[in-house]
């Protein structure tokens, strides 16, 4: 199993960056793309990877902010068929505009996807779809921006009764670090503003994430 970050606001050499969020899980031979960043760049980070629109499987969206769902007109000009995962609560207008430019599929909280792939939903002020991702381990969770608070997600991934190994993906205003000490696997991305304190606090399991940066799991 790996993650590729696709797109991220940080970037390794030869990769491009922005404000943005775009992630690609492999498990076996399936690829499911989580976000797509703010435009074409992810595709050209995917490019530079070898996999191709028509390699895509699945994608699942996280919220309809556009640093997250802004590429997905560009993906979809090469891969009109794809399955599209969306959350009940995106608007309505942007909904309809997908029923008719894919393989639309609404989601409605927990949903499996593909073997060891779940989605559900995390509802504050603001709700987000997130993933979960059964390793070896236990569950990795992956988040866009975690707009409705890590600890809701935390709290809404418990219903699984597993074990949490990990969380990648942006964190937003997250600050309370205590929550993390259990993980093993911690990776900071994209709109985390304590990523640096993160870093630091644990730095024998928290992991620097940027575009080009592939993760692999067991």
């Amino acid at each position: 199993m790996e993650l590729k970050i696709l797109f991220d606001n940080e970037a390794l050499s030869g990769f491009k960056k922005g404000w943005g969020f775009s992630c690609l899980v492999e498990i076996g031979k399936k690829k499911l793309l989580f976000d797509t960043g703010n435009g074409p760049g992810f595709l050209a980070n995917m490019e530079k990877f070898g996999i191709f629109p028509r390699d895509i499987n699945h994608v699942i969206l996280s919220h309809p902010h556009h640093d997250h769902i802004g590429g997905l007109s560009y993906l979809l000009q090469y891969n009109p068929g794809l399955s599209v995962h969306v959350p009940a609560f995106f608007p309505f207008k942007l909904k309809a505009a997908l029923m008719s430019s894919c393989d639309f599929h609404e989601t409605f909280g927990l949903k499996q996807i593909e073997e060891n792939f779940w989605v559900d939903t995390a509802e504050n002020i603001l709700s987000e779809q997130f993933c979960l991702i059964n390793t070896k381990h236990g569950l990795l969770i992956l988040t866009g921006c975690a707009h409705p608070g890590l600890n809701h997600i935390f709290q809404k991934a418990n219903i699984h009764q597993k074990p949490f190994f990990g969380v990648i993906g942006g964190f937003h205003n997250f600050n309370d670090l205590e929550l993390l000490r259990n993980l093993s696997f911690i990776a900071p991305c994209h709109c985390t503003t304590s990523k640096n304190a993160i870093l630091h606090q644990y730095p024998n399991k928290a992991h620097k994430c940027a575009s080009g940066i592939v993760f692999k799991f067991q």
